[in-house]
């Protein structure tokens, strides 16, 4: 098992664990522990090798984006029905796998959810894989058109902000920018895939605008920068001190900082930009939001691969639309293994097989 592998079962750890009357915390945390036993062993007599938590679990639920990884004495209950969205990553010496899932609590082909939900589970899934099938070949303005498309084939809007980015060992960030959604105030530079890249695909879409706001929610998701101010409180000092030692490439929850009174040095860390806050965003009253992450690699010959990712029961979510593109329709029935199309294979054979009286005479 690798990182991919870890975080498959660390993503399906969490799904089974949120059921109704569960804790939001108690989700969170148990599948952090469960990502932190699971990579334990990887390189075990090589003290100095980072492994772990590539990005810290999140259960966000209903109108809320994503970023929940909340604190001990957060007391939200997810409930029957609810809109639960997974989200996290694993990595094993940097290099990073990430997934998120999209899942209606007690949604069955026996009592399948309807209505929005069922539209924005089935669409977010749709338009993620779309997304992992073209990313070899079509260029990133033209992955942000696909996603609007099947958004709008399902009358939910994609969420602006969102960013899908290459990922490379111990960098979760890099240059290469696929827009969730295109805008005034949101542009990125066109590029086009090339074999070995990696990327963390991020769909999420809403049945709002697909303007949220920043919630009430508690930030508690950080990433450390390369800032170097001088700090005033200790406790920011030390905050500092343990990112750098333990969290230096990759987004942490508070809940993984071990020296608690450090904690009290947030908000000048924050404020000085020493380290960078994931918000969670909220949609507005009523509206909803599912997300998507799959883990995608572009193989050396140019097909894509996806690695991280869960098969979406559709007879448990009954939405009446549907993607009408026959061209994507198409590339849907394709498959993502990152091996070519056998057609392709066999007209290669009969080439080779033209060529070769050729070659004997």
């Amino acid at each position: 098992m690798d990182a991919a592998g870890v975080a498959q079962a660390a993503l399906k750890h969490a799904i089974e664990r949120s059921v109704a009357g569960t804790r939001v915390y108690e989700v969170t945390s148990s599948t952090d522990e469960f990502i932190n036993k699971a990579t334990a062993h990887f390189y075990a007599k090589k003290k100095d090798v980072l492994k772990g938590i590539g990005f810290p679990t999140c259960c966000s639920l209903n109108g809320l984006v994503g970023h929940v990884a909340p604190m001990p004495d957060h007391k939200v209950v997810i409930e029957d029905g609810d809109l639960v969205k997974i989200d996290l990553g694993v990595h094993i010496d940097g290099y990073l796998a990430v997934v998120a899932h999209t899942f209606v609590v007690g949604a069955t082909a026996e009592n399948p959810a309807t209505g929005k939900k069922a539209d924005l589970v089935i669409a977010a899934h749709k338009a993620a894989q779309l997304a992992g099938r073209l990313i070899a070949t079509s260029s990133s303005s033209s992955i942000t058109e696909a996603l609007a498309a099947v958004a709008a084939d399902f009358k939910v809007t994609p969420v602006l902000g969102v960013l899908s980015h290459n990922i490379s060992r111990f960098l979760i960030d890099g240059e290469n920018v696929i827009l969730n959604a295109a805008g005034p105030e949101h542009k990125g530079t066109d590029f086009t895939a090339t074999p070995g890249q990696v990327f963390a695909l991020d769909v999420v879409l809403s049945s709002g605008d697909g303007k949220p706001c920043r919630s009430d929610e508690r930030t508690t998701i950080y990433k450390r920068t390369a800032a170097t101010p001088s700090l005033k409180l200790n406790a920011a000092r030390h905050l500092r001190g343990e990112a750098d030692k333990l969290h230096k490439h990759f987004p942490f929850s508070l809940n993984a900082i071990q020296v608690r009174n450090s904690l009290l040095g947030v908000g000048e860390c924050e404020r000085s930009g020493v380290l960078e806050p994931f918000p969670v965003l909220s949609e507005k009253r009523d509206h909803l939001v599912a997300q998507t992450k799959l883990t995608v690699l572009i193989m050396p010959n140019g097909m894509p691969r996806i690695i991280t990712g869960l098969h979406v029961d559709e007879a448990a979510y009954k939405s009446e639309f549907k993607v009408t593109s026959n061209e994507f329709k198409a590339a849907l029935m394709t498959k993502a293994d990152g091996k070519a199309p056998k057609v392709k294979a066999e007209k290669a054979a009969a080439a080779a097989a033209a060529a070769a009286p050729e070659a004997t005479a």
